[in-house]
């Protein structure tokens, strides 16, 4: 008899994609025993990975383009795009991500969503009529006026003067101009791929949540604070609508309440969305263990990323769920609360965050061999 183990991680950052991390698992599942059947099943909570990860699910195919990176300078970025559906697959990491910049270059003062505009631009004069975007890992707080411009709004100071669309110029918006759209927004339908849902300012917003990550300091996350406040501000005084609380309009910098303002976007947690379309409870019924991982495994792993969002699900259907992460932050309350049977460190020694990034492949595998064989060792674990 073959015993299912489900391998469903997210990625790494700046270690491991989605994919490579699920193959480095199943490696170590393997070598635990040839009674082992490892299914891979890599996932996404709407940040990176989501395009290579949904497309083959759409019968898609990949599209490269150069765009503007988060400082408006040259990047080839690609998203996915299925003709049968109309459907494009858009990432905001791919043209506005945090990893595209140099960290003497993250400043999210400067930093600008343009890119991703421009990439939704190009899969629009290509067809499409449906698009996901997954908005994570972003290096702007511009609240997406920089995608909003590429797509033909214009922000305007009192004295009629166009602004670059980036963060500082947030706190400089008097009126915006929508006489120009390179698009029609009523035949386009567009699902927003979000894991967080903080509002757009305050304690809780944009700002003061994730800025810092991105570079700016004290005083300038004050200011660009108050940028979100004016421009949510003219955005009610414009469209009448409050977008200020809308759980989910601070993420990536804003760009969810831009996105929900300028393109009439719908949210959706991204990894409710992924597990959908990758037909994720399909696959669990068949497992008799789930092995699902990520980075850091902490007190934001509460709140709609991969690790709890699989777990759930295996909770559902009384399946055992393991958790592996570089980083084990949680505590044991916190773990339970996730639905996890257990969660562990991948680290086997003290070392540096470095080597830590080059080890992550290797100690994954060392730690799903051991994971599998005391499974395995269990009386009745491989009985459903």
């Amino acid at each position: 008899m073959s015993f299912n183990i489900l391998i469903a991680p997210d990625s790494f950052k700046n270690a491991l994609s989605a994919q490579k991390a699920a193959n480095a698992i199943a490696r170590g599942v393997k070598r635990a025993s040839a009674l082992v059947n490892p299914v891979l099943l890599p996932l996404s909570d709407g940040g990176e990975g989501i395009t290579d990860i949904l497309t083959p699910c759409l019968h898609g195919s990949f599209i490269e383009t150069t765009v503007c990176n988060p400082l408006f300078k040259p990047v080839v970025a690609r998203y996915g795009f299925a003709g049968n559906s109309k459907t494009a697959v858009i990432e905001l990491a791919q043209a506005s991500g945090l990893q595209l910049l140099q960290a003497s270059e993250r400043n999210p003062l400067h930093t600008s969503t343009f890119g991703t505009g421009q990439l939704i631009l190009h899969a629009i004069e290509n067809g499409a009529q449906n698009l996901i975007l997954g908005i994570g890992s972003s290096a702007t707080n511009d609240a997406g006026t920089g995608i909003a411009a590429a797509l033909g709004y214009r922000f305007l100071d009192a004295q009629g003067n166009e602004l670059l669309p980036t963060g500082k110029n947030l706190l400089h918006i008097s009126r915006i101009d929508a006489g120009r759209l390179r698009f029609n927004p009523q035949q386009l339908q567009i699902t927003l791929a979000c894991d967080v849902s903080n509002p757009l300012y305050g304690p809780a917003g944009a700002a003061y949540t994730y800025a810092r990550q991105k570079g700016a300091n004290s005083a300038e996350i004050d200011l660009l604070d108050a940028g979100l406040q004016q421009f949510a501000k003219v955005v009610q005084q414009q469209f009448g609508t409050n977008i200020a609380q809308i759980p989910g309009a601070g993420a990536a910098g804003g760009t969810g309440a831009g996105a929900l303002v300028f393109l009439g976007a719908k949210m959706q947690r991204g990894i409710d969305l992924v597990m959908q379309y990758t037909r994720f409870e399909e696959h669990l019924k068949q497992a008799h263990l789930l092995i699902t991982a990520e980075g850091s495994i902490d007190s934001q792993t509460l709140y709609g990323k991969v690790v709890k969002g699989a777990a759930q699900k295996a909770c559902k259907y009384g399946i055992p769920a393991v958790g592996f992460c570089g980083s084990l932050q949680a505590t044991p309350k916190q773990i339970q609360e996730t639905g996890l049977t257990a969660a562990f460190s991948i680290q086997q020694m003290p070392c540096t965050l470095e080597q830590a990034i080059d080890n992550t492949a290797q100690n994954l595998e060392i730690l799903a061999e051991q994971v599998v064989r005391l499974f395995l060792c269990v009386p009745n674990n491989g009985n459903r």
